[in-house]
């Protein structure tokens, strides 16, 4: 974990609460898996969810994506056993399958 968070500092991401972001606050990077929230609201200025960002954040029931989120990378919301609710916009235009950890198929009727 301590290479992991020291490549991440190396590569000038910015952090807050534990929570990783590129510094222009675009990217999510990475939540941390140990984070007791059962609800996170993304920050309005991130439009990108990096692979595994949210890998193995079990404790989480609800997750709220703003509209600004456009692309979610691979395996980015894996492993969330936990995860009930999940709030997003339809304006997502990069949702790959694996994002799950499960094929997703969108419904829009």
């Amino acid at each position: 974990k301590r290479e992991k968070l020291q490549k991440e500092k190396e590569e000038g991401n910015y952090e807050c609460n534990k929570i990783v972001f590129t510094k222009d606050m675009k990217t999510l990077v990475r939540y941390p898996q140990a984070n007791s929230s059962t609800t996170y609201i993304i920050p309005y200025q991130v439009e990108t969810l990096k692979t595994h960002s949210f890998f193995h954040s079990e404790n989480l029931i609800s997750l709220i994506i703003p509209s600004k989120v456009t692309s979610l990378e691979f395996w980015s919301l894996a492993t969330m056993i936990k995860l009930k609710i999940i709030i997003y916009s339809l304006l997502i235009q990069r949702w790959l399958c694996n994002d799950f950890g499960f094929h997703v198929s969108h419904y829009s009727g």
